[in-house]
């Protein structure tokens, strides 16, 4: 027989009239609300139990072994990273040296070249100086030659 809730409101309605109120109304909360067939037992539990433990164990089993794989493949991408970085790094040093030296040897040809000029400039200047010192010293002692006989006259 199947128990609905017109069935449990009859078995209400005559046990009220048999024991009254108060012990009708205490009688039936002592009743389940469902069928009998529904009423989980202790092994039921306990199955359901052994249930969810196995898919528990199973559920950490695979959040493990992804976490490792994880792991394993993050560590593997910093590993390549820094190769990576590595090689950059050393390419640059490398780059950077061969301009220091090409910049070392422009400035080794500037500072020769301008060397040079300031000998031949300064080698130019001492013939020149060479030159002109005789007439100079002409010029000098016919003006004080001047100066003198000029001071004479005036005086």
């Amino acid at each position: 027989m199947t128990v609905d809730d017109r069935t449990r409101m009859e078995l209400h309605r005559r046990l009220t009239e048999v024991l009254g109120d108060q012990e009708a109304d205490t009688l039936m909360a002592h009743l389940p609300p469902v069928t009998w067939q529904n009423v989980a037992t202790t092994d039921s539990v306990d199955s359901t139990r052994v249930v969810l433990a196995t898919q528990i164990d199973a559920l950490r089993s695979d959040v493990d072994r992804h976490v490792t794989e994880l792991r394993a493949d993050v560590e593997g991408q910093i590993t390549e990273l820094r190769a990576d970085v590595h090689g950059q790094i050393t390419q640059l040093r490398a780059d950077l040296g061969g301009q220091i030296t090409e910049l070392r040897s422009d400035l080794n040809g500037y500072v020769t070249a301008l060397n040079s000029a300031l000998s031949t400039g300064l080698a130019d200047l001492r013939a020149e100086m060479h030159r002109t010192t005789p007439s100079i010293v002409m010029l000098v002692a016919a003006l004080t030659t001047a100066a003198v006989t000029l001071g004479g006259i005036l005086t």
